[in-house]
């Protein structure tokens, strides 16, 4: 219990003499604020990229594979035609387990308009009838097309939320028509539930035609695919699924051994290691940024301490002369670094959190706050203040009490 008191009687002190320098404890809270709310900023996007790379690997299935034709070298376009009507029957009478196969052809930037509202929409898909099963993607408003709205090319259409809100502005869209290309005419019969790529794109810019339709209206070949949406009924199959559709595709478009694949396979892999590398370079670039604003924090704090001690040599000289010890100095100051780096933590916490929501108003990161944004921000602090403030108090538990009385001569 004497210790405790003792303890309490050096930190009543230390709270005297952070307010008698009230001035240089503002320049220390303020220098370590700025760096905890870079560390603030860094987790909580760390942990928003989490969350998004979850939620959109959830959304591209792990049972899922998507087949584009052309290559990356090449690039993914309507003009690498390798992937045919003939390769998607030769794939569904060779490949067992299959759920769903869709295949699908891309425009982009189409012209849209509905009475006095235009709106140029980033894609525009044309798919078969199992298109919205096969994405998981379900329809908020009014239904899907039908097999024979795909074989009879019927003038209509699913539409995004983007578009919903941009053409309709609040209205009812089921059933009303709007104009693709300014010719077209095509009838809303379902709106696609909002979803979110993470930052990466907006995916609810987007219309979906029976794929029929899409071929007629844009004059396209209606045999050749840019890419396969293909669903497995096992999901702890698809390295063996992947690895069987690769060596049909090659047998069908008769590539030798040596020849590189004239398609791109995208698995569930490959979107995590896309994420993984996406989450890594934001965890490098904040975390370099974090580290020197806390460091710059830290040399700040240690500086101001030094010429506090220099200041305060008559009152270190008493204290000493009175009985005070060594580690009764040292607890002193450390006690008062570590008081100006939790108030300092707790501005750079709301600071943080502030510019974190901002940044994601601005659809620049995303951010997720939890308990670990907080726990770190108490660690960093007193990790600052302990480190940066050891050395000037360990300086101002060595002055020589004589010296010290005498000014310091």
């Amino acid at each position: 219990m004497s210790y405790i008191l003792h303890i309490y009687r050096i930190w009543q002190m230390s709270r005297m003499a952070l307010l008698a320098y009230t001035l240089r404890g503002i320049f220390v809270l303020v220098a370590v604020a700025l760096g905890i709310a870079s560390l603030t900023i860094i987790i909580s996007a760390i942990e928003g990229a989490n969350r998004k790379a979850e939620e959109i690997t959830s959304a591209f299935g792990s049972d899922s594979l998507l087949i584009f034709a052309g290559t990356l070298k090449g690039g993914f376009s309507s003009t690498a035609d390798t992937i045919t009507e003939q390769d998607v029957q030769f794939i569904q009478e060779n490949l067992n387990d299959i759920e769903y196969i869709v295949p699908m052809r891309v425009k982009t930037h189409v012209s849209l308009k509905y009475k006095n509202n235009s709106f140029t929409v980033a894609t525009v898909t044309g798919a078969t009838e199992e298109y919205t099963q096969s994405w998981r993607w379900s329809i908020v408003e009014g239904h899907g097309f039908t097999r024979a709205d795909v074989k009879r090319g019927e003038n209509v259409v699913l539409i995004g939320e983007t578009v919903k809100k941009e053409l309709f502005k609040g209205a009812n869209p089921i059933g009303e028509q709007i104009v693709m290309n300014g010719t077209t005419r095509l009838t809303v019969v379902g709106v696609l539930e909002e979803r979110s790529a993470g930052g990466l794109y907006d995916v609810n810019d987007t219309i979906v035609l029976p794929l029929r339709t899409f071929f007629l209206r844009f004059n396209m070949k209606r045999d050749r695919y840019d890419s396969l949406r293909i669903v497995f009924r096992d999901a702890t199959q698809m390295d063996r699924y992947e690895k069987t559709l690769q060596e049909l595709l090659r047998y069908k478009h008769g590539l030798a051994s040596d020849d590189e694949d004239d398609f791109t396979t995208v698995s569930p892999k490959e979107v995590l290691r896309f994420m993984s590398f996406v989450k890594g370079g934001i965890t490098i670039f904040l975390g370099i940024a974090a580290l020197g604003a806390l460091t710059v924090g830290g040399f700040v704090l240690a500086n101001l301490f030094y010429i506090s001690v220099a200041e305060r040599t008559v009152e270190i000289g008493i204290k000493k002369a009175i009985g005070a010890t060594r580690s009764d100095i040292i607890t002193q100051f450390l006690l008062e670094s570590v008081a100006l780096t939790l108030i300092g933590s707790f501005f750079g916490l709301l600071l943080g959190i502030a510019i974190g929501y901002i940044l994601e108003w601005l659809d620049i990161i995303e951010v997720h706050l939890s308990v670990t944004v907080f726990i770190s921000s108490i660690i960093a602090a007193l990790c600052l203040g302990v480190i940066f403030g050891l050395k000037p108090a360990r300086k101002a538990s060595v002055i020589n009490p004589i010296i010290a009385l005498k000014g310091g001569e």
